[in-house]
């Protein structure tokens, strides 16, 4: 992206406030490199990683598939109405109240079928066992997918006995829980330690994987489906998964954008996708600290204080930008500085790489597009909607 040109390039098109801004080409070109590295294996999107209803639209109807994974109960109420038809995966377990609210506020009119369509995630028998009775109470059957700790050690059946334990109170539950699969997550092996890499942490998650798979079906073979949900992966391992791999359900969402914190050498080939432009409203020479005022006199670069600030973002330009260590950070007027030689002056456009694309896009109400680099369309955002909670 040329940011140099496209700088006042916003300026002139009578842009004034921070901006998030999202490359077209950028992300049409990851969509096609992961659907060629998946090669007809099922994609499953992570809504919280792609929180924009327009660019889930794009990648679903490109990728031929209707399915989701969210981890939000007020981004869920908002998933079923935008997307009656979708399967949706909860990707984290979650509490009883929201699983309640979520039955609440369910609009009578939505035609999503949440027996059949929404798999509830279960990481051991007693959350199994709170989703059976809630069932039973309200005369439901609900669908739900068995986490697996596969060596990320942030909970799910991690061996035999507590895969079993699980599976038990499936099957107690009289039909009220109707099993739809597993959900293995496996992002640690994207970031091996040293002594044991990336290919073979993630043989080895599979290989856990495998162990559980071949348990529920000696054991439990009544409670599975046919086409068995086997789902795993993310943006930093699907790449690792080849023809042998146990999944047939691939989790990925933040590929598509590449935030900064996905600059890993296994996705090299994707491009950054998603930025933040912020104006700078001020520009002094010299970089000035209260109480070291006196320090300024060797200071070979000049302070830009620019509208808003403190994301999770990295500065990446114009060159040399940088914040500033000493001064601290500020959600109104961030101080960053710049060489004394660069030219950005007041009412242009700073730029910085998000680390992350969940959560930090939810700050922008929508997001520019920018076609042949120049902005053409607006994104608008999914908001963190209100939920009426009991008070």
């Amino acid at each position: 992206m040329d940011c140099e040109r496209l700088s006042p390039g916003l300026k002139e098109r009578g842009f004034g406030w921070p901006l998030l801004l999202i490359d077209e080409q950028a992300l049409d070109a990851n969509l096609e490199k992961l659907l060629r590295a998946l090669n007809g294996r099922p994609l499953r999107l992570v809504l919280k990683s792609l929180p924009c209803t327009a660019l889930i639209d794009r990648a679903l109807a490109r990728a031929g598939a209707q399915r989701l994974m969210v981890f939000d109960v007020g981004m869920l109420l908002q998933a079923v109405q935008r997307w009656p038809q979708a399967d949706l995966l909860m990707g984290k377990p979650l509490p009883m109240a929201a699983v309640e609210l979520f039955f609440r506020d369910l609009p009578s009119s939505c035609a999503f079928d949440p027996a059949r369509q929404l798999h509830w995630l279960v990481d051991h028998p007693e959350r199994a066992a709170e989703l059976a009775a809630f069932a039973g109470g309200k005369g439901l059957t609900m669908s739900v997918a068995v986490e697996l700790d596969i060596g990320m050690r942030r909970g799910g059946a991690a061996g035999p006995h507590e895969l079993a334990a699980v599976l038990e109170v499936i099957r107690s539950s009289d039909g009220r829980l109707r099993l739809q699969g597993f959900m293995g997550y496996d992002a640690h092996a994207g970031k091996a330690v040293p002594w044991r890499g990336q290919q073979s942490s993630v043989g080895l998650a599979n290989q856990r994987y495998r162990a559980l798979l071949d348990l529920a079906r000696r054991d439990f073979t009544e409670l599975l489906p046919p086409g068995l949900m086997i789902n795993g992966a993310g943006s930093p391992t699907f790449m690792f998964h080849d023809q042998r791999s146990p999944l047939n359900d691939f989790a990925v969402g933040s590929v598509l954008l590449k935030p900064a914190e996905f600059d890993l050498p296994q996705l090299s080939a994707y491009r950054p996708a998603l930025w933040i432009a912020a104006p700078v409203i001020k520009r002094q020479r010299g970089v000035r600290i209260p109480h070291l005022e006196a320090l300024s006199v060797f200071s070979r670069r000049d302070a830009l204080f620019i509208y808003g600030g403190r994301w999770p973002a990295q500065p990446c330009w114009p060159k040399g930008l940088r914040a500033s260590l000493l001064y601290g950070p500020s959600f109104n007027q961030q101080l960053l500085s710049v060489p004394r030689q660069s030219k950005v002056g007041e009412g242009e456009f700073v730029f910085f790489r998000p680390l992350q694309s969940e959560r930090v896009m939810q700050q922008f109400p929508e997001a520019l597009i920018l076609g042949d680099e120049q902005p053409d369309e607006r994104w608008p955002v999914m908001a963190q909607a209100p939920l009426r909670a009991g008070l």
